[in-house]
């Protein structure tokens, strides 16, 4: 009686191993497989804003001749930031990323012939506007500071 019990116990195992492979089965059927996380791009650089790498591959970089900056009523040389838009402007790709906290306002650099991978990061305030400043060797001419936008002049190096 005992090996029959035991024959027993054996059979029932075998057959919820069976049900639920027969389970499994179905299911990747009817489900599909499931795409992988999609991973960061960027994984280690402990960049501390948020940068959307596959964006900014996609889109077009904002220049000083794009529609942006063609508006009536600017002057020679002076361009609009919007927040998060890279701007190239002369050797330098600049982008403004808006209010930082306490009057401040931050504003990236980067330096493609350095280091295309690296902004380095600047503040500025209010009372910077009007004022000149003077960016890895390009002089700009603060003329607006927005919380949205940024309006810069560029000067003659």
């Amino acid at each position: 009686m005992d090996s029959e019990a035991r024959h027993t116990w054996i059979n029932l195992f075998l057959a919820t191993l069976l049900a639920l492979g027969l389970m499994a089965a179905a299911y990747q059927a009817t489900h599909g497989p499931r795409p992988s996380p999609v991973a960061d791009p960027s994984p280690g650089f402990g960049w501390s804003w948020d940068f959307d790498y596959r964006r900014a591959v996609q889109e077009p970089a904002l220049t000083a001749d794009s529609e942006t900056n063609q508006q009536p009523g600017l002057y020679p040389g002076e361009v609009i930031l919007p927040i998060g838009k890279p701007m190239a402007v002369a050797d330098l790709s600049i982008v403004y990323r808006g209010p930082a906290g306490a009057g401040k306002f931050r504003l990236d650099v980067i330096i493609p012939a350095l280091d295309p991978g690296y902004a380095y990061a600047n503040e500025l305030t209010v009372a910077d506007q009007g004022r000149e400043l003077t960016l890895y060797g390009q002089r700009f001419e603060v003329t607006a500071i927005g919380e949205r936008v940024l309006r810069l002049r560029h000067l003659s190096p």
